[in-house]
């Protein structure tokens, strides 16, 4: 049986492997935050303007025009997030090739752009719906019994609570079946997406433990980015896609030892038996 690398292994060797490309995948890391914070500014202060102008042509009242106002902003919003995943998948790829010695462009981070985007589309808003199912529950009890909730001696916010706690523990669980999807996508675009995402689920199987704990020993990281106030992202982004391309590589059997079995002997034909020296 094949070892499988441990988390501080895999963390090492994505160290290793980013030098001499760091410089590239946190070139196109950069890109994808400019890109998004530029596109997403201008849709909100466009938005939030109109939505402006409607409240108060409407008099501040909740009107068909400044719900169809709101619809719109949020279907903006949701393609605005979508392409913004297209470019993240673009970062899984890069961190695939950089894992595997091959050589990176930061334009790879249109990769999906160019391969079958649909199958990326497909995958994310799949898994967008099914989160906002899961909060569905939480959402209805908060609506119905809007009052109830704000009393915390009431049994309606205990209700509350657990039914929140459960669409965040199914959110995690989610991303641990599914975790590797977009991996996939990247070794075999041609796939369907749910091909992709029953792939994930099926490589995680008793591995999940593994992937939380490598998500969890980046605890320290995410409070570096905060402190940072994002900037810490263009290294911690690059290290922790590489850090995942060889947990993926290593469900895989990439590292696994090649075992060259020797050629059997061949059999030598008995010679026939040789004649008695005459004594």
């Amino acid at each position: 049986m094949n070892q499988q690398k441990t988390s501080a292994q895999l963390k090492a060797l994505a160290k290793e492997q980013l030098l001499g490309n760091y410089g590239k995948i946190a070139g196109a890391f950069a890109v994808i935050l400019a890109i998004y914070f530029a596109v997403f500014s201008i849709a909100y202060t466009v938005g939030m303007a109109g939505l402006l102008g409607t409240a108060l042509v409407g008099g501040g009242q909740v009107t068909p025009t400044l719900i169809g106002s709101f619809i719109i902003l949020f279907l903006i919003a949701m393609i605005i997030v979508a392409l913004f995943y297209c470019m993240e998948v673009g970062l899984v790829y890069m961190a695939l090739q950089i894992s595997r010695g091959n050589k990176v462009e930061v334009k790879d981070v249109f990769y999906s752009f160019t391969h079958h985007p649909d199958k990326v589309l497909g995958l994310f808003f799949l898994f967008y719906f099914a989160n906002i199912l899961m909060s569905v529950p939480a959402c209805a009890v908060e609506m119905i019994f809007s009052d109830e909730v704000m009393d915390f001696s009431s049994p309606i916010f205990l209700l509350y609570i657990v039914l929140y706690l459960g669409s965040i523990v199914g959110s995690i669980m989610l991303s641990l079946v599914y975790g590797l999807r977009y991996y996939f996508y990247c070794d075999h675009p041609e796939w369907k997406a749910l091909e992709c995402a029953k792939q994930s689920r099926l490589i995680l199987q008793g591995q999940k433990g593994r992937f939380f704990y490598i998500y969890l020993s980046f605890i320290g990281w995410y409070f570096l980015i905060l402190l940072s106030c994002g900037l810490a992202l263009l290294w911690v982004g690059p290290y922790f896609f590489t850090v995942l391309a060889n947990f993926y590589r290593d469900l895989n059997g990439e590292f696994s030892p090649v075992i060259i079995e020797a050629p059997a002997p061949e059999e030598v034909p008995l010679s026939e038996e040789a004649p008695l020296s005459d004594i």
